[in-house]
């Protein structure tokens, strides 16, 4: 990985608590997501709008449905 990118990736972690869990905010009008990747083992973070984040979270709710 880049300086670059893993300066990126530290400053979006920066928003976020310490805690390792899940979390999502709101900052000047996009979404950004922590999530797990379990392929690398690491935090990582991942920026939506507003509009994309919902049709992702609708998408993820459709799966589930499937699944039960």
């Amino acid at each position: 990985m880049s300086k670059t990118k893993k300066r990126n990736k530290e400053f979006l972690l920066s928003f976020f608590d310490k805690e390792p869990k899940y979390q999502v905010k709101e900052i000047n009008g996009f979404i950004i997501v922590k999530r797990w990747n379990g392929k690398d083992n690491v935090w990582e973070p991942a920026i939506y709008t507003k509009e994309s984040y919902k049709r992702e979270q609708n998408w993820q709710g459709s799966q589930k449905q499937l699944i039960n």
